[in-house]
């Protein structure tokens, strides 16, 4: 089985934080400008997941939309929605630049604060939001994840089981709290609360994957099997899930079923960094050093935030004997 504090930290880095969407984001939005018309095509495609074609269309537009707050937000949005949150940070600030003072760029600032390890500064401007908005739900629930990220753990955890306890049905809170419980080493609620999120949305991956991992920290087996099973029926292809089957199959001592499913994840996605690392850890505690050195290289290329792999430059120097 993995080490607790392993398990707790994979659990941890998967907590979700959202974009407000109440009346007054509304009004926030229409003062950016992002409701008229010339934005109506970026919004649809958006909201139907088809990022890729929604930056390619921001990208068309006039050089002078192009210097518009609201054009700089919702590229924002959509580098946040591709995954490249580092980019959504800048494009973020530059939009706080030329419109100060609106909540609707400082809480999208903040999600991308947090999925950056910048938690301490999302922790600031969601204070604020909160102090401005104290009864906002959506708010509350990026502040304490805001405040995880930082460390005010126990405060974070707290404001979870307010939120759980005054929206049952809500999958953001009730998936964040199992999580939140999991980085404390509390696997029994955090298993809890996982299949609580799951009553509320079934078959969702990341609920899967992080239940699989915390029925396998408490000692679940059987749970933790299902879990992992079901996510890799459901989403067979997908590299997050893949990676997750092998963190349960090496948690079980199946070092070579684990292996295969981290290096399946890498041909499935070769842009995933979490994968390489992945494949490139567990070679490297086989004493496949070639096939970590190589795998440590990849993650290295394709890591979007080029501060979080020191670490890893330091494994690959280690295990080569070179400056790589």
């Amino acid at each position: 089985m993995l080490p607790m504090s392993q398990v707790a930290a994979r659990l941890s880095v998967l907590m979700v934080v959202v974009s407000c969407a109440g009346s007054w984001q509304a009004r926030e939005l229409d003062a950016l400008g992002v409701g008229g018309r010339e934005f109506q095509r970026v919004r649809t495609l958006l909201v139907g997941g088809r990022v890729i074609e929604a930056r390619q269309a921001l990208g068309e537009m006039p050089a002078s939309t192009r210097e518009t707050p609201g054009w700089h937000y919702l590229m924002g949005r959509t580098l946040l929605a591709e995954g490249d949150s580092r980019g959504a940070v800048a494009q973020f600030e530059e939009a706080r630049k030329r419109h100060p003072g609106s909540a609707a760029i400082d809480n999208d600032l903040a999600v991308a604060l947090v999925r950056v390890g910048r938690a301490d500064q999302a922790t600031a401007l969601l204070d604020a939001l909160h102090a401005a908005r104290p009864g906002d739900a959506d708010i509350a629930l990026n502040r304490a994840v805001a405040r995880m990220g930082a460390g005010w753990t126990a405060e974070a955890v707290e404001t979870l089981r307010h939120l759980v306890l005054e929206h049952p049905d809500w999958f953001e809170a009730r998936y964040d709290l199992g999580l939140a419980a999991a980085a404390t080493g509390d696997f029994q609620t955090a298993v809890v609360q996982l299949r609580e999120a799951l009553r509320v949305r079934p078959g969702d991956r990341d609920a899967l994957v992080a239940l699989s991992q915390a029925c396998s920290a408490s000692g679940d087996r059987v749970g933790a099997e299902q879990a992992a099973r079901e996510a890799l029926a459901r989403y067979p292809s997908d590299p997050g899930v893949l990676t997750g089957s092998g963190a349960f199959l090496e948690g079980q001592g199946d070092l070579a079923g684990a292996l295969a499913q981290y290096r399946q994840a890498t041909v499935v996605d070769p842009s995933c960094s979490a994968c390489w690392y992945n494949l490139g850890r567990l070679a490297e505690r086989q004493g496949d050093f070639e096939t970590a050195a190589l795998a440590y290289r990849r993650h290295i290329e394709t890591a979007k935030d080029p501060a979080g792999v020191e670490a890893v430059r330091l494994r690959l120097r280690a295990i080569t004997g070179s400056r790589d």
